[in-house]
C-alpha cells in the first residue's frame, strides 16, 4: 500500500511538471511573496474553457486549457476578507513564461484583470 501511494505521488508530480510547460495549458498562479495566506475570489476563461469561478487561499495554481494555434485567456481576481497588509500576486503563465503579473493590496476594491493572446 505504501509503495502504491509513493508511486501515485511521483506520477502526479511528473504530470504537473509536464502540464506546466505544455503548449495546451496556461497557468494562473496566486501567491503572497512573503508566504502569508491571502484569501481571494475570481474567475478565469479561455476560448476553449467557459468562465470558471474560484475562491480560496494562497498559494493556489490553476491550469486552463488553451488552443496553441490561437486563443485568448482572461483572469479576473481580487482579495477578500479584511487583510489590508499582505499582497496578493497573480501571474498568468504560458509555456513557462510569465505573460502578465499584477499585485493587489486592498480587498474587494482592487480588481485585477489579466489577459493574453496565445501565441
Amino acid at each position: 500500500m505504501r509503495k502504491l501511494l509513493i508511486a501515485a505521488i511521483i506520477i502526479l508530480g511528473v504530470l504537473c511538471i509536464t502540464c506546466e510547460d505544455s503548449e495546451y495549458y496556461a497557468r494562473i498562479e496566486l501567491y503572497n511573496p512573503d508566504g502569508y495566506t491571502v484569501s481571494y475570489s475570481g474567475s478565469f476563461e479561455s476560448d476553449l474553457v467557459e468562465k470558471t469561478e474560484v475562491s480560496g487561499e494562497t498559494p493556489a495554481p490553476y491550469e486552463i486549457e488553451v488552443n496553441p494555434e490561437g486563443d485568448h485567456v482572461k483572469a479576473t481576481f481580487w482579495k477578500t476578507g479584511d487583510d489590508f497588509t499582505n499582497e496578493l500576486v497573480i501571474e498568468l503563465i504560458y509555456r513557462g513564461v510569465t505573460r502578465q503579473s499584477e499585485t493587489v493590496l486592498t480587498p474587494y476594491t482592487d480588481i485585477v484583470i489579466l489577459e493574453c493572446d496565445i501565441p
